[in-house]
């Protein structure tokens, strides 16, 4: 509905309807191509649409069942002018000419529509912008352990394809456990320890520990570790702390909001014209970035810089709910609950 419009769907139920009463053979080709790659394809690959990124990995496969669908719509538009024409015959030639160049705004309104979202596109940085933030964060000496794609990917080109002597060492996370790549970090990394095991369950949780105490580590997700450790939000990512260990509320803020300054806008570039679903799931690292540290500064006792932080992860990741949850506690916290509430709405 959103590629074709509401009229490309009227145009395409027109052409199906009009090859099954003239051309029934054509009809039987484009509608089984079409059920076949798009509906029936859909149901049997069964993928997840939960989030945005999920929704761009499958929206590739649409592409197929998209040739079928606009070959209907074709005759649509065809059938919709030969019914036209059948109705007003004794139309002056001219007129004639004139209803027929109407047939051809919805191609031109597909155009309008669109070329803005792709236009946008041409120079934008964003995907490379959310891979510098990633690896602008971790400090000197660190490993940084990456599995989740979206920061993994980015990260990852910008790291081995444009190097820039990082400080650091990026650890693809999800692939450890598997021997050619540890037998490669090995190689290339002779003093990070790897446990020798095959299996994630067995190996994550053992190699945080292994290397915990020469190098500071950061992670896209809170991994799995045992208590004497616990992973602190940090801008885009999480760095392992000592359970032990206190933390300095004036430091751990200041690194916080230095980083939040320097990191760029994801609104700022193509996803501020059209949220394109692949990319989209920048915003949700951004989004969780926010609201991870706006939770950290909630038990701290920091309730206007949490706020700061949930408001801001409500701007960049407007379809989430709990960051409107996490902003209307930060709100309850200091006493704001009168701009929350709607005129006219009673009080319990």
């Amino acid at each position: 509905m959103l590629d074709l419009t509401t009229a490309g769907i009227v145009l395409a139920g027109l052409g199906f309807l009009y090859l099954f009463l003239r051309q029934r053979a054509h009809f039987w080709w484009v509608f089984v191509g079409f059920i076949f790659t798009g509906p029936l394809f859909l149901v049997y690959a069964s993928f997840p649409h939960g989030n945005n990124f999920l929704l761009g990995t499958v929206e590739r496969f649409y592409l197929v069942p998209y040739l079928f669908l606009f070959l209907a719509v074709s005759v649509g538009v065809v059938a919709l002018e030969k019914a036209v024409f059948s109705l007003f015959q004794r139309l002056h030639i001219h007129l004639r000419i004139s209803v027929a160049i109407l047939f051809l705004l919805y191609p031109i309104l597909l155009l309008v529509i669109n070329f803005p979202k792709f236009e946008s596109l041409k120079l934008d940085m964003t995907a490379e912008h959310v891979a510098q933030d990633v690896l602008g964060t971790p400090m000197p000496h660190s490993l940084l352990l990456l599995s989740e794609d979206t920061r993994l990917f980015n990260s990852q080109y910008l790291y081995y394809q444009k190097p820039k002597n990082y400080p650091f060492i990026i650890v693809h996370f999800g692939v450890l456990p598997f021997s050619w790549y540890r037998e490669w970090f090995a190689r290339n990394h002779p003093d990070i320890v790897i446990p020798p095991t095959d299996t994630k369950e067995q190996i994550f949780s053992p190699f945080i520990h292994a290397n915990a105490s020469a190098f500071t580590i950061y992670a896209d997700s809170p991994y799995g570790t045992s208590d004497e450790y616990l992973w602190v939000p940090m801008g885009l990512l999480f760095r392992l702390e000592k359970s032990t260990s206190t933390l300095e509320k004036d430091a751990y803020i200041e690194e916080n909001e230095r980083l939040f300054e320097k990191y760029h806008d994801p609104l700022a570039g193509a996803l501020g014209v059209y949220k394109h679903v692949m990319l989209a799931d920048v915003l949700r690292v951004y989004g969780n970035g926010n609201r991870d540290v706006g939770k950290a500064y909630m038990k701290l006792g920091e309730y206007e810089l949490a706020k700061k932080r949930f408001a801001e992860s409500v701007r960049i990741q407007s379809d989430a709910v709990e960051n409107y949850i996490e902003l209307a506690t930060s709100q309850i916290m200091l006493g704001q609950c009168d701009p929350m509430r709607k005129p006219g709405v009673a009080e319990v």
